[in-house]
């Protein structure tokens, strides 16, 4: 028997793993469905990733295309775009490469082999691109250099066409033959064209050879015909130029096509390597449609054939059956353990019957009733009826206790609440009166506060007086000095209107002189006149130029009537302008004298603020020093008072503790009241 029960598993045991299989399996599931739903997330982000990757390779490529072509047109900034573009293409096609395609492990999901060929075909486009970048990257000087040759040109053209423009019209004026003029017309036609084919050369394609050729045919051309014009070419049929201004401005002309025929020669250089990077341009622009072709294919193909969502899918679904059938699992379980639970109830229900038989005979101690002790059952209360009471005996002795201290601490506690009376009405009388004090020294201190304040005020009134004072002082001195060297300078500008006054008599005698000569000279032109036309035919000449002597003679006499008028006008105005500086000068003696007087009354004033700005300040030190002793005689006041108001707020809050404690006394004696001993005890 014995070997049999220790052998059989326990039914708690057995119980309890059946209860935690079916809770095991639900955290199991849903462990399982929480990952399922991350792995869901992830995959739906690498979706995203994959997807944005591969428009961000069809914007990168469209942008590299277009910046190889601004690059080769001579834009500055494209060829820094260019790299920047072929940078982020070659980081994101890396990332592409080296990033997975599912969150499901290799083994349980086949990679699409379309998207593994079109990663392929987008690798092998992209070397082949990312070389034709590189070559145009590396001409960046050259191709840069091309075009500012050929800004260069695009500035020195038109002025060899202005030139040869003013050559022409000077050859038409020196009646030159027509095919001569001729030859110059085409000179600035073949200038033109030097432009357009340099333009021709730069924007590249097949017409760009052709271009180049014709470039360096009329370069040469262009050379031979100036030097012809200058020398002489029987071969062109180029007769020499003898016109002196014509023969400068071929000089400048050759001086001009010296600078255009170095830099044609240098565009022909540089041309063929600028063939080579338009094509690489026109490479790159066919290279992106392939990419554009492939990028598209890669994001139709991950969006159709994406396998790691159904698996997911299906793992979510077999979580979610496993969970509710957990569910199920636990329910059943709970009900079975619901009825265990109430078996136990009834068990526990009869124990409590006991002990509510115990209870109801124990009522009588809720009431304070220690007079009779509980009897003693014999069932399994027995042990709680001994322990209560031994409570109940001890309960009297503590009850007793309680009755007589009470008494004694409610005696002592009126005693200390009379005395503790007392203490706070003497602190009262004795605050009342600190705070009468405390008050007329206040108003002491304010009165002597305000005296400090105008004494301060006056005496900063009396420095400012005192400064104004000296301000005025100098200021009047500055006045007269002032007044000094006006009076010196009127007196100098009176001697040069003086000077200015003789000048223009002397300009007078001239302008007599002048009128003198004036009419001297239209009578000897009238009488030139006379001889002319007595001359006939032969004296017209002379008659012409007599009037025209006779004319001018007539505008001299009226020029120097209006200086006469003017010169008498000068000499008036300078007799009045002396005459009114000499009465400024006067004017200004007598004001410099005034000035005088008040710079000595402005010293006395000086003086005398001085003396008052002393005493006021005096003053002022002496009503400060009292307004400190007066305040520090407040402040010590102020000390004792919050001294005696903290003495007194103790002393009523000593009393009130006393009042609480006589009053804790009074409850205790009641609590113990109701409690009813035998009366010996009592």
């Amino acid at each position: 028997m014995m070997s049999h029960s220790s052998s059989s598993p326990k039914p708690g045991a057995r119980q309890s793993s059946t209860r935690v299989a079916p809770i095991a399996l639900l955290t199991v599931s849903l462990v399982i469905l929480a990952y399922t739903f991350v792995f869901m997330g992830k995959q739906s982000t690498l979706d995203q990733e994959y997807i944005t990757s591969t428009n961000e390779l069809r914007v990168l490529s469209l942008q590299i295309a277009k910046n190889a072509r601004a690059a080769v047109s001579g834009k500055v900034e494209a060829f820094a775009f260019l790299q920047d573009t072929s940078n982020k293409f070659g980081s994101e096609l890396d990332k592409l490469k080296q990033s997975s395609f599912s969150v499901i492990p290799t083994s349980l999901v086949q990679q699409n082999t379309q998207i593994k060929t079109s990663v392929k075909v987008l690798e092998d486009v992209w070397s082949a691109i990312n070389i034709e970048v590189a070559s145009i990257l590396a001409a960046e000087e050259r191709v840069l250099s091309l075009h500012r040759l050929t800004v260069s040109l695009e500035e020195i053209i038109p002025q060899i066409q202005i030139e040869y423009d003013e050559i022409i019209e000077l050859l038409l004026d020196s009646e030159l033959a027509a095919d001569q003029i001729a030859i110059a017309q085409r000179q600035s036609w073949l200038a033109e064209r030097i432009v357009n084919s340099t333009k021709s050369v730069i924007i590249g394609g097949e017409s760009s050879i052709v271009a180049a050729e014709r470039l360096g045919r009329d370069a040469k051309l262009f050379a031979r015909v100036l030097v012809g014009m200058m020398n002489g070419n029987a071969a062109l049929g180029i007769k020499q130029v003898t016109n002196e201004e014509v023969i400068d401005r071929l000089v400048e002309v050759a001086d001009l096509f010296s600078f255009v025929n170095n830099r044609v020669n240098d565009i022909l250089e540089i041309s063929p390597e600028l063939f080579q990077v338009n094509k690489e341009a026109d490479l790159i622009r066919t290279d992106t449609q392939q990419i554009l072709q492939q990028a598209s294919i890669m994001a139709s193909n991950y969006k159709v054939n994406s396998q790691a969502g159904f698996i997911l899918q299906m793992l979510a679904i077999v979580a979610s059956v496993v969970v509710l059938f957990s569910l199920l699992l636990s329910i059943v379980f709970m009900n079975r353990d619901a009825r265990k639970r109430h078996d136990e109830t009834k068990e526990h229900n009869e124990v409590r019957a006991s002990m509510m038989r115990l209870l109801d005979e124990m009522a009588g101690l809720s009431d304070g009733d220690f007079m009779s002790n509980d009897a003693r059952d014999e069932d399994f209360t027995g042990a709680i009826d001994d322990s209560i009471n031994y409570a109940i005996e001890q309960l009297r002795v503590l009850v007793k206790t309680i009755n007589h201290k009470a008494e004694e601490v409610d005696g002592a506690a009126q005693k200390s609440q009379i005395v503790a009376k007392e203490l706070a009405e003497a602190s009262k009388r004795q605050v009342s009166a600190i705070d009468t004090t405390k008050k007329c020294i206040n108003e002491m201190v304010q009165s002597i506060d305000q005296m400090s304040l105008k004494a301060f005020d006056s005496a900063s009134v009396t420095q400012r007086s005192l400064s104004i004072t000296a301000s005025g002082i100098d200021i009047v001195r500055n006045t007269l000095e002032g007044m000094y060297t006006i009076k010196a300078q009127i007196q100098d500008t009176s001697r040069c209107l003086k000077r200015l006054g003789e000048s223009s008599h002397r300009i007078d005698n001239i302008t007599s002189l002048i009128t003198d000569i004036a009419e001297q000279t239209n009578i000897l032109s009238l009488n030139a006149s006379l001889q002319a036309s007595m001359a006939g035919e032969s004296g017209r000449g002379f008659g012409v130029e007599a009037d025209e002597v006779q004319r001018l003679s007539k505008r001299v006499i009226g020029a120097i009537k209006q200086m006469e008028t003017l010169v008498i006008a000068i000499h008036s105005d300078t007799n009045d302008a002396i005459t009114s500086m000499e009465l400024t000068t006067v004017e200004i003696v007598n004001g410099s004298q005034l000035a005088q007087s008040a710079v000595v009354v402005l010293e006395e004033l000086e003086g005398i603020s001085s003396k008052l700005a002393k005493l006021v300040n005096d003053i002022s030190d002496t009503a400060q020093g009292q307004a400190k002793s007066v305040a520090q005689i407040s402040s010590r006041m102020k000390v004792i008072h919050d001294i005696t108001i903290r003495t007194s707020s103790s002393t009523n809050a000593t009393a009130s503790s006393f009042g609480n404690l006589a009053g804790v006394a009074l409850d205790m004696r009641k609590s113990v009241s109701g409690f009813r001993l035998h009366e010996t005890e009592s």
